[in-house]
């Protein structure tokens, strides 16, 4: 019996085989395994990368892990924070409003003082937590001993270079501070000068005015008696009218004089006073000798005249 031929099996690289280790057709080679797919990593899948390595940068942190948080402030009105240089400061500052109280008596001075004292506890309150810069708490400390001294003018150049120069650290509490300063030099100004001031106090107020004194949009003052008279008596009568000059003879009044004689010469010789008619300055006999006759009239004068005049009215009988 003849033996039968067999093919030889084809090589392992020409036959494909899956993940599985399950034979696929002739010429098929199976993908690489990707992400995700069984046969990849421990437990069939493969590790996850880093987050660093997929979006290329550091982890972000958050804004309350990068930021510490800050330290919670003490209650209003402890005091037990202020630190022991600034405690003879706050102990000046209490007797000064002590003595501002004793000053305010009407209600109205009594709501001021209450919002000076709460401007003043701010400050102190600020000590308490640490708030007031170094170079402001000196020359608040400066300013309190020249308020107890009665320095009145050094503790005013003291403010107003805190207002100048630091007024965003000082502006929740200054202002309370100038009107213990005021308070102050008006109490030592009414025990010095008690009769000045009662005097001062006991004075009408002045009358308003709506413009500088004496300058444009003043008052203008009232009038007084003889101005009121005036005012009810009416206009003042017309005054008489001035004399005239006396027209006859001397313009300057008396009787005509003769002209000044010559002093010689053609070039001197008097002239003769000018033509005038009865009435005026050189009227009299003397101007009325000194006129010339006037001329004769003309023909055509003469026939003005005659056209001018009337005719002669009819006779009273009528015609004969």
């Amino acid at each position: 019996m003849a033996a039968t031929y067999a093919p030889p099996p084809p090589p392992p690289a020409a036959r494909g085989y899956s993940s599985s280790g399950v034979a696929g057709p002739a010429g098929f080679v199976p993908a690489p395994p990707s992400i995700g797919q069984p046969g990849f990593g421990s437990g069939g899948y493969a590790p996850a990368p880093p987050a660093a390595a997929v979006l290329g940068s550091a982890p972000a942190v958050s804004e309350a892990q990068a930021k510490p948080a800050a330290p919670a402030r003490h209650a209003f009105g402890d005091r037990s924070h202020i630190a022991p240089a600034h405690k003879p400061m706050v102990a000046a500052l209490d007797s000064l409003l002590a003595t501002c109280k004793e000053t305010k008596t009407n209600p109205q001075q009594k709501r001021e003082f209450d919002d000076t004292e709460r401007k003043a506890m701010i400050f102190v309150d600020q000590l308490n937590n640490g708030e007031v810069p170094d170079d402001v708490a000196t020359k608040m400390a400066t300013l309190f001993k020249a308020l107890e001294s009665k320095d009145f003018p050094t503790a005013a150049r003291i403010h107003e270079e805190l207002i100048k120069t630091r007024l965003s650290a000082t502006s929740a509490w200054i202002v309370g501070i100038k009107r213990i300063i005021t308070t102050l030099q008006t109490k030592m100004a009414q025990q010095q000068y008690p009769q000045q001031f009662q005097q001062q106090q006991n004075a009408p107020p002045p009358p308003p005015t709506f413009g500088p004194a004496g300058g444009a949009g003043a008052p203008p003052p009232p009038p007084t008696t003889a101005q009121q008279a005036a005012m009810y008596r009416g206009p003042p009568p017309p005054q008489p009218a001035p004399p005239m000059m006396p027209m006859a003879g001397n313009p300057y009044g008396g009787a005509a004089t003769a002209p000044p004689p010559a002093r010689g010469g053609s070039m001197n010789a008097p002239l003769p006073p000018p033509p005038t008619s009865a009435g005026g300055y050189y009227s009299g006999p003397a101007g009325a000798a000194a006129m010339p006759p006037p001329p004769p009239p003309s023909v055509y004068q003469q026939q003005q005249q005659q056209q001018a005049m009337p005719p002669p009215p009819p006779p009273m009988g009528g015609p004969p």
